[in-house]
């Protein structure tokens, strides 16, 4: 999905003025939080409800970047351990 030229904004609201059912395949969080009712995940090959325990999508994309944060630090020192010995 090439949003880099869309107007998301626009976009939203078309989605929300539809009178149907809409699945969104996407990775752009603002689309997301402005017209989704539930986020599923799918990872492992399975799925997932991410919105169960009435978590938004907001604190779900919150909980995501501290996530991939601690793991790109985790990969960063992973990293430095492996290099440490060569010069």
């Amino acid at each position: 999905e090439p949003t880099n030229h869309l107007d998301i904004d626009a976009l939203a609201l078309a989605i929300k003025n539809f009178e149907r059912s809409v699945v969104i395949v996407s990775h752009g969080f603002r689309l997301l939080s402005q017209v989704a009712e539930e986020l599923w995940e799918v990872a492992d090959k399975t799925v997932h409800n991410q919105t169960k325990g009435d978590i938004s999508i907001i604190d779900r994309k919150r909980n995501l970047m501290k996530h991939s944060e601690a793991q790109l630090e985790k990969v960063k020192l992973i990293s430095k351990i492996a290099t440490k010995g060569k010069t």
